[in-house]
């Protein structure tokens, strides 16, 4: 039975041992029902080192504000170690709010039995906390990233978990099953957007257990007394579908149906449907002849990114099945939103997007809106196809001599991001579509005399293709602030295409920096400013992995190594 997991391989900052990094994402709180303590509080201490990275020992201290479990009505303040010299360290910010699940030291949570430990020698020692006493020190309470603790502030699916508690201290059982019915293409948990799919029917079973319930107004169901084990899931709500097509759920890997109890917590579980409604039809170019390898795409029109598509046949014909019942806009052809990285799909980008009913701009569309159980056609017109063509670069030092091996990536147009390595004369060329604006930027790096490396850059420098002949010469005139670089591969040592990189300040709810890698999985975001960072990696398909406490020096490389996706 899967549960959770530590998946990441890398080596966190200059000096700092190389960890197994823990990545497991938040189930709802009755998965963490076996902990010693439940809490909600602020910190009002925290010894962590910003400058450190994951290396180093913690204590926290906690005001609480609600206990639920495991807390006597007379403490006041709790000390938590937040994964010491451990993979799995988890940064609990001066003055905000956290739910805190945790055990007492020095037992180590199911959950984070797969971490790894650092040698403590080689951790920064710290003074003891004002008024810790060692001799008598008050209970300890390890609380690490896989824990279950959660922000109290901005956390999806705060308020349903804090009711559960109370619930639970109130004397109702946490359930040994919990799970939420959502249709395509919105999310389930945490998000729990989209239609309320209420009054489905619910069966789990396995070879020795049946059990039925029906889901509620918000479209969530449970069981008090599911036995551990596995189970198939079916929900029935005329007229939808369980989705065949629905990706495994990303906290557990279960794929749309199943379900597993575990012995401790709870099984949780999300239920994909679809409606049977079905939008097709033909894209066609200027002379009216079907076009291959189109995208084409339904998009919510209540603004969220939620969206399904379809790749235009041989004869340029699609079929979008399992259309949710709400006003979606339609386009085809190649757009911005698109172009945000490069796409592991087979398209020909050659074509501008274009707007049902007909219009060349996302502001031209009009909302269409299927009935349950309709089939609709239609027919989208493209314009012109672009061509093809070839920017010339050539990157040179700030005394204008050529750089060889330069980085040079590209930004804003079709084929999505792009990168390249100068040659001779500092030389270089790369792919581009005519008449889409693009930016282009470079890098390189030289070791130092005390063996230290630093990077160069040139600023980004804006062109449109086919607007010239000459090459568009970038100068490495500054040293880079930082840089990280990774790879993302399979647990089998496949390549993952194009991952998705966000890096954020530790404070910050907001990426500083984003950028994607390349067909091997590659990736280097240039230019980051010294600091501590979290840094968030995406597959398309197979979810996001959250390395916590990057440290970014100036002018050095992190190389965060190889990401193992398991």
């Amino acid at each position: 039975m899967k549960r959770t997991f530590c998946i990441l391989l890398l080596g966190v900052g200059v000096g700092t041992a190389s960890l197994l990094s823990c990545d497991c994402g938040l189930l709802p709180v009755c998965a963490y029902r076996a902990a010693d303590a439940i809490f909600l509080g602020r910190v009002s201490f925290t010894n962590h080192d910003y400058a450190v990275g994951l290396n180093q020992a913690t204590l926290v201290r906690f005001e609480v504000e609600e206990a639920f479990k495991g807390i006597a009505p007379d403490v006041h303040q709790i000390w938590v170690d937040p994964g010491s010299f451990s993979s799995c360290y988890e940064v609990y910010k001066l003055a905000n709010r956290y739910l805190i699940f945790g055990t007492l030291l020095p037992t180590v949570p199911q959950q984070t039995a797969a971490i790894t430990i650092a040698p403590r020698g080689s951790g920064e020692a710290k003074p003891l906390p004002p008024g810790f006493s060692p001799s008598t020190p008050p209970p300890i309470y390890y609380s690490p990233e896989c824990a279950g603790s959660r922000s109290a502030d901005g956390t999806p699916g705060f308020e349903q978990d804090l009711a559960m508690l109370r619930a639970y201290r109130a004397g109702v059982p946490l359930p040994r099953v919990l799970g939420h019915v959502h249709m395509t293409p919105f999310s389930g948990w945490p998000y729990l957007d989209g239609p309320a799919l209420a009054g489905a029917e619910i069966t789990i079973s396995n070879a020795a257990v049946k059990l039925r319930t029906t889901t509620d107004v918000t479209g969530r169901f449970s069981f008090q007394d599911a036995p551990t084990g596995d189970y198939t899931v079916q929900a029935t709500l005329a007229p939808y579908r369980m989705n065949p097509a629905a990706a495994p759920f990303y906290l557990t890997g279960l794929v749309n149906g199943r379900l597993g109890v575990p012995e401790a917590g709870c099984g949780y579980t999300e239920i994909e449907l679809a409606t049977t409604s079905v939008l097709q039809g033909t894209v066609v170019d200027t002379q009216g002849k079907g076009v291959p390898k189109i995208f084409v795409r339904l998009r919510m029109k209540d603004g969220l990114r939620r969206s399904i598509g379809a790749i235009t046949d041989k004869q340029g014909r699609f079929a979008i099945s399992g259309v949710p019942d709400a006003e979606v806009y339609l386009s085809a052809g190649i757009d911005e939103d698109l172009l945000s990285g490069r796409t592991n799909l087979d398209l020909d980008m050659r074509y501008r997007a274009v707007y049902y009913p007909g219009g060349s701009s996302a502001e031209s569309a009009s909302a269409l809106r299927l009935g349950l159980g309709e089939t609709r056609s239609l027919v989208l017109r493209l314009g012109s196809p672009l061509e093809w063509g070839r920017v010339k670069i050539k990157v040179v030092d700030k005394d204008g001599r050529p750089k060889v091996g330069a980085n040079v990536n590209s930004y804003g147009g079709p084929p999505g991001t792009g990168m390249t390595r100068t040659g001779a004369h500092g030389l270089g060329s790369m792919q581009c579509l005519g008449g889409w604006k693009y930016q282009l930027d470079a890098a390189a790096e030289h070791r130092l005399s005390d063996g230290k490396r630093e990077v160069v850059v040139a600023s980004r420098t804006p062109f449109v293709c086919g607007a010239a002949n000459k090459p568009i010469v970038l100068v490495h005139d500054r040293i880079m602030a930082g840089v990280v670089a990774c790879q993302a591969v399979g647990s089998i040592g496949a390549l993952l295409k194009y991952p998705r990189v966000r890096i954020y300040r530790e404070s910050e709810s907001s990426p500083r920096y984003e950028g994607h890698g390349d067909e091997t999985g590659r990736f280097r975001i240039d230019d980051v400013a010294p600091g501590v960072y979290t840094i968030i990696i995406a597959i398309e398909g197979l979810g996001e992995k959250t390395l916590s406490g990057v440290g970014v020096s100036a002018g050095q490389i992190t190389d965060l190594g190889a990401i193992v996706w398991i």
